[in-house]
């Protein structure tokens, strides 16, 4: 009979927050429940600027966005050789995909088998709650995996 493999754990990585506050816990949790560790940058996508329309802004918005999705893809593959250095027995997967961050990490989740999922949150506070809203929150209601929240805090 062949061995159902255990469901991945999915760290959402933005490189503000303390990236390896919430790595340390997904690697915690991988390592207890055997399965894959799977590190996910949710990339902005490309800017829509209505009303900008001539060729040369176009051509410059396109690859300032291909040159920090460069830096993007490199900062996060640089990550996953350090944790797979530091934990050779897990599994490590490095992943980027564009769109906005909850859709995205719920999307890739799914994709990806997950049974957990590590988030990091500021607690900016209400002010800044009210006026732009709580990725947390969203993959709090939404999410149909276990959610793990890591507080982290601005130096």
């Amino acid at each position: 009979m062949a061995q159902t493999p255990s469901p991945a754990v999915v760290v959402a990585v933005d490189f503000a927050d303390p990236t390896d506050l919430l790595v340390a816990e997904g690697l915690t949790i991988a390592s207890a429940t055997g399965g894959d560790l799977v590190l996910v940058h949710a990339a902005a996508e490309e800017p829509a600027f209505v009303g900008y329309d001539t060729e040369d802004f176009e051509r410059h918005t396109r690859d300032a966005r291909a040159d920090e999705l460069t830096e993007e893809h490199r900062a996060l593959r640089d990550l996953a050789a350090r944790v797979d250095a530091m934990a050779p027995d897990i599994s490590v997967r490095a992943l980027i995909s564009m769109g906005p961050t909850a859709e995205t990490l719920l999307r890739v989740t799914g994709d990806v088998g997950a049974g957990h999922l590590v988030i990091g949150t500021h607690g900016r506070g209400r002010l800044h709650h009210v006026l732009v809203g709580s990725v947390a929150e969203e993959l709090l209601r939404r999410t149909t995996v276990a959610l793990v929240v890591v507080p982290v805090r601005s130096a």
